[in-house]
């Protein structure tokens, strides 16, 4: 089985597609992937020195002692992403796997993670230049498409971007298990059947958009394939896929407990709401100029989105090479994997993050290389291969220099700001920078200016606090301590915060039920652990000192050598 061929004419148009057709020597032998490594290695080789912006990257450094601990690997598959703990809203225990992979050969230096991003980003190019190959599009076509998915400046964040990664990784595992599907469809085996459901499940335990995997694959197998496979190889897939799917859905719900775990969706809501971002990202695929890093709908530009819609419509319209089924099959692609970017918990304003469209961007890619475009703008020869290298390079650069956004805590958040000036949770977070800096005025000034823009915004009372804390301002951190509770009640850290400011004010008994509230609701908060072990040693209670350092030590969490030497065990 294989897609539906093309014709003669198709044939010589496709291998031209795209404006990229080095000699057939070239295209024909190993040099294509060289090129392909070598370009994104030249891309993005200064990442390397890059550090952690502390937008979920920090989690690898806060969770260190956890996820370095090789005998924790079960747990990541029964628990949720973030927490060490059953609950939470995201079931992706592949990115901990991978991540723990990381701590182990790199300890805690940024730049060999970063290593790993672009080894994945790298692998899904490669994965991508073989999967147009697979699909019949010219070898010339292929190379150009593959270069451009590789250079384009809206993956950039996906790439530079450490928790980029889990997109990355989403893209390479479904892209594995398309390729076995095809394969299969060549050739029905047991093994390759097994290769697809198998990197079919990697891929919903990375990030449950693969769940939209099978439907695409299950309307190229009805519409696209050509001879018609065997009823026999369709009831094969059919049941691979209800075995699967059900059975990853089970176990994602034993963990979260609910569908969407303890997160607030309004699916049809924030999906009607958001839509509209669609014309942003389309913006961004044509005319990659306004980037931006956690950008809201306000200000996200769509008039760029609006004239990319309209020239895809005219290039899908005027295109002579186009198989109208792969049209579709490639606009499906694209629009089911991005759609879940639309829905986002309503305890929160939405933002459209650009790491989202990676996976997405593979179906884009297979629309235009579906398209003649060289045809349409009367390009053929060596002007189609200029225009196309032009676009490449122009491309390049513009990846080159926006990367340079994520090269450390500030650097990141400072962009986040001006790229979306109205989203209060930028703020919030580059005066978090400021603070560990040292930066105090300016660390007030931007939490401040959270509170302004949305008067709501989670975690900026409780920093607020914590800032009135070190200023010995009892009243005000108290206050802002409260206030945090009162908008975010199942925050730990603002009860262990909280804590430390009662004890510091003398009152050990308000520190300790602060303490005891931190772990109810977190119980891998090491740090609360610890100073209810020292104030039950201060307060000549030992017994309960090594209760505490007990429960640490049943959940796996480091227990400090001074601790242990303290309360003598």
């Amino acid at each position: 089985m294989s897609p539906a061929p093309l014709s003669r004419r198709q044939k010589k148009l496709l291998a031209d597609a795209g404006g990229a057709s080095p000699g057939p020597a070239f295209l024909n032998s190993y040099k294509p992937w060289l090129v392909l490594v070598g370009v994104g290695l030249l891309l993005y080789f200064r990442t390397f020195s890059f550090g952690f912006t502390y937008l979920d990257d920090n989690v690898l450094l806060d969770r260190f002692d956890f996820i370095s601990n090789i005998a924790n690997l079960p747990d990541f598959f029964r628990r949720d992403v973030f927490n060490t703990q059953a609950g939470g809203a995201y079931y992706r225990p592949m990115i901990s796997v991978v991540s723990m992979l990381d701590v182990l050969w790199a300890g805690k230096d940024p730049g060999l993670y970063h290593v790993t991003n672009v080894a994945l980003h790298l692998s899904a190019c490669c994965l991508l230049l073989l999967t147009l190959l697979k699909l019949n599009y010219g070898r010339g076509a292929a190379f150009f498409y593959a270069l451009f998915f590789t250079v384009h400046p809206v993956l950039t964040q996906a790439v530079a971007w450490l928790p980029g990664r889990n997109d990355i990784l989403l893209a390479v595992f479904s892209l594995l298990s398309f390729l076995s599907f095809l394969a299969f469809l060549e050739v029905r085996t047991w093994r390759r059947l097994a290769a697809h459901l198998g990197f079919l499940l990697l891929a919903l335990l990375t990030k449950e958009n693969a769940v939209f995997l099978c439907a695409l694959c299950a309307f190229f197998l009805l519409f696209l394939s050509a001879p018609r496979p065997e009823r026999r190889t369709s009831l094969y897939l059919w049941a691979g896929w209800l075995l699967v799917v059900p059975g990853w859905f089970l176990v994602r719900l034993s963990v979260l407990k609910t569908v969407t775990g303890d997160a607030a969706f309004d699916a049809a809501g924030s999906l009607a709401g958001n839509f509209p971002a669609l014309a942003g990202y389309l913006g961004k695929i044509f005319f990659p100029v306004h980037l931006g890093i956690l950008p809201v709908l306000k200000d996200m530009p769509l008039s760029y989105g609006l004239a990319a819609a309209a020239l895809t419509g005219i290039m899908i319209y005027f295109s002579r090479t186009k198989r109208p089924r792969f049209v579709a099959f490639g606009i499906s692609w694209f629009l089911l994997f991005l759609a879940p970017t639309f829905i986002q918990s309503s305890a929160s304003t939405a933002n459209f993050r650009e790491d989202r469209i990676y996976l997405a961007l593979i179906g884009f890619v297979f629309l235009l290389a579906e398209l003649d475009i060289p045809g349409l703008l009367r390009l053929s020869g060596r002007r189609a291969a200029a225009a196309g290298a032009a676009v490449l390079l122009l491309f390049f650069c513009l990846t080159f220099s926006y990367s340079g956004n994520f090269r450390d805590k500030i650097t990141f958040w400072k962009k986040a700001v001006a790229s979306s000036p109205s989203y209060a949770f930028n703020y919030n977070n580059l005066g978090s920078m400021y603070y560990l800096d040292g930066n105090m005025p300016g660390a007030e000034e931007m939490w401040k200016k959270a509170l302004e823009l949305n008067p709501r915004e989670r975690l900026a009372h409780g920093n607020l606090g914590l800032l009135y804390m070190n200023r010995g301002n009892f009243r005000e951190a108290e206050a802002n301590y409260f206030k945090e509770i009162e908008l975010n009640p199942r925050y730990d850290n603002v009860y262990l915060n909280l804590g430390i400011l009662y004890y510091g004010a003398g009152l050990p008994d308000r520190a300790a039920s602060a303490w005891e509230t931190a772990i109810k609701l977190n119980p891998d908060l090491a740090k609360a652990y610890t100073d209810l072990a020292l104030l039950n040693y201060q307060r000549k209670n030992p017994g309960k000192a090594r209760y505490y350092v007990e429960r640490m030590r049943e959940r796996g969490l480091y227990v400090q050598p001074e601790l242990l030497r303290v309360i003598g065990k």
